[in-house]
């Protein structure tokens, strides 16, 4: 712990039995979350230096949050989990299963919404009943990092494809992508400021070798009534259902699948691969906007072919 005018080491906290990950003030500046990869995360004292408490994540803790109001802590890890805590009690509140590792959480500034970042997406999650209620493309490599602007409607992410992308608070819209090399390291960095537009990221300069990467400070000035009030990136909400024809060579999965796309039946010779279609008389727009499709997908039936299936 540092003093952050003169750059005095304050105090040094030990415990932890691997390397520490994360660390998050709470909100009133009294506790100190920090998560490790022993699985575990520990609270302290910030006055002190006093241990409070131990929790156990499981696997590996990647990075810890604190709600708004202090009142709950997020912990995510490389077990695919989010779980929350209630901080009077250290009670376990709930787990959620993501769908790969997560590297970061951040609470938004009601404390209603936790987005979560890992392999490719941005998801956002409900705080109070632990279901995701969107989940954000646009990154085309892992995400090591996400924040909230407390001040503004911004959300901004991180990844190892070279860029920060700053989001509508809400998902609804992308409104700047900023170009940053990264590395191949996992190295977590962004923070905006409590009060001013700011920025700051952990990352590089145009053409820095990839070893010599995430060495520097870059602090973005942002506008938010321009970003806010530009013609956003559209989000488009979309979901597809995968229906898998299996079975035996020239027993006539092609010829079920031309006859249900086409509408007609049509002899059909027998493959060696894989082959799909998009059933139009299943695709539709449900009411909240979102495009669902459906996806035939024919395969093989060849023996060689199964194992290659299965896996795939």
């Amino acid at each position: 712990m540092w003093e952050p005018t003169s750059g005095r080491l304050l105090r040094t906290l030990e415990g932890h039995k691997g390397r520490v990950a994360g660390v998050a003030f709470g909100p009133a500046g009294r506790t100190l979350a920090s998560a490790s990869y022993g699985g575990t995360l520990n609270l302290w004292e910030v006055e002190s230096g006093r241990l409070l408490h131990t929790l156990e994540h499981g696997n590996v803790a990647r990075s810890v949050a604190f709600d708004p109001a202090g009142r709950m802590l997020a912990s995510s890890g490389g077990d695919r989990t989010i779980k929350l805590w209630d901080t009077t009690d250290f009670r376990l509140l709930r787990t959620i299963k993501a769908k790969g590792p997560v590297f970061g959480v951040a609470f938004d500034p009601q404390g209603h919404t936790l987005a979560s970042v890992g392999v490719g997406t941005v998801d956002l999650w409900d705080t109070n009943s632990g279901q995701l209620t969107r989940s954000i493309e646009g990154h085309t490599s892992a995400v090591n990092c996400v924040g909230y602007s407390s001040a503004h409607r911004l959300l901004a992410t991180k990844g190892l494809d070279d860029t920060i992308r700053v989001w509508a608070a809400d998902g609804s819209a992308r409104v700047a992508v900023i170009p940053e090399p990264a590395s191949d390291w996992l190295l977590p960095g962004l923070a905006f400021h409590p009060h001013p537009p700011l920025l700051a990221t952990v990352g590089s300069d145009p053409n820095t070798a990839k070893d010599l990467r995430n060495r520097v400070i870059h602090i973005w000035e942002l506008d938010p009534a321009i970003l806010l009030g530009q013609v956003p990136t559209p989000a488009v909400t979309y979901t597809s259902a995968k229906i898998v024809l299996v079975g035996d060579s020239g027993v006539g999965k092609t010829g079920l699948g031309w006859r249900l796309t086409h509408g007609a039946f049509q002899e059909q010779a027998s493959t060696h691969g894989q082959q799909f279609w998009l059933l139009d008389q299943l695709r539709k727009t449900r009411a909240d906007g979102a495009q669902c499709e459906a996806i035939l997908w024919d395969l093989a039936g060849q023996p060689d072919y199964r194992l290659i299936h299965a896996l795939f």
